[in-house]
């Protein structure tokens, strides 16, 4: 997992290539956003989707994580806390479909992470995370979502 300011994404790239692409939409994306649409960027390699949305509370939310992708989300209005947690200390809920990439879990050693506007967190396989959950700060959060993926 890292967590870090939009403008720094580009330092990142020379350890994972697709941060460089993620760089550069933001750059234009800046210029002219759409919400509630889905920017393919590299076919199913690399794509990303805007909502916005009214963040959720703490109770009753599930640790999430993927297999083929890494996520890179990327709030650009409002606040919102995002969980972590290793996977490997994680109880599985809800496993792998077959043909699906989200499993979800539980996990009583996460933490809370607050991703204020233009802030960017990494999550890689192994992160899983629990997204959308409400600072009380704001009753709206735009977030752009990119899917990178990691393997077939």
């Amino acid at each position: 997992m890292i967590v870090d300011k939009i403008e720094n994404l580009e330092l990142y790239a020379g350890c994972f290539e697709p941060l460089r692409q993620v760089s550069r939409f933001m750059n234009g994306y800046a210029s002219c956003p759409e919400t509630n649409r889905k920017y393919e960027l590299d076919g199913e390699r690399l794509f990303c989707s805007v909502s916005t949305y009214a963040p959720k509370a703490l109770d009753g939310a599930k640790y999430e994580s993927h297999k083929k992708y890494a996520d890179v989300q990327i709030v650009t209005q409002g606040e919102e806390y995002i969980g972590w947690a290793p996977v490997c200390d994680c109880t599985v809920t809800d496993d792998f479909k077959p043909d699906g990439d989200i499993a979800f879990y539980t996990s009583d050693s996460g933490s809370l992470v607050k991703l204020k506007a233009g802030y960017f967190m990494l999550m890689l396989p192994g992160d899983a995370h629990m997204p959308c959950i409400t600072t009380g700060a704001c009753d709206e959060v735009t977030k752009l979502v990119f899917k990178i993926k990691m393997k077939d």
